[in-house]
């Protein structure tokens, strides 16, 4: 069995991995794409940017899973049902996080419509739009909160 030392050591190494995912999604790949004219206009021309945003986004949530099966050894030794828990918590919040990166998708097709269309139907789009980014803001902050425990 190993010990708790090089159990903690491998966590440390997964969370370091996760933040650094994340800060790279947040304040790298993303901000260029909300910057103004905003969304609907920008993502299409950034396709690949926003790709590579959604698979990092993955890769951090798949990191959380492997942060609880990491630390399921150390945990079940205290109690087996806290373990059971972190790992249940983990892939729920894997879960809202793939809702999360769907929404962001299907934005970007929305997007990418939009630049195909034109000005004529502007204003359809802007309206999709607006409400594609509200349901994945409101869905982020979900995931958010699940993940902090605030939820």
């Amino acid at each position: 069995m190993r010990s708790a030392k090089r159990i903690g050591q491998n966590i440390g190494l997964l969370i370091l991995l996760q933040l650094a995912a994340g800060l790279l999604v947040i304040f790298v790949l993303l901000p260029p794409l909300t910057t103004p004219p905003g969304f609907l206009e920008n993502a299409a021309a950034s396709s690949l940017q926003l790709g590579v945003a959604v698979v990092l986004w993955f890769a951090a949530g798949a990191l959380s899973i492997a942060i609880a099966i990491a630390a399921w050894p150390l945990f079940r030794r205290y109690s087996s049902a806290m373990a059971l828990w972190l790992v249940a918590l983990s892939v729920v919040v894997f879960s809202l996080l793939a809702v999360e990166n769907a929404t962001v998708m299907s934005m970007l097709s929305l997007s990418q419509d939009y630049a195909a269309a034109g000005a004529p139907d502007s204003e359809v789009f802007k309206t999709l739009g607006g409400g594609g980014w509200s349901a994945r803001h409101a869905n982020g902050l979900i995931s958010r909160a699940r993940s902090s425990g605030n939820a």
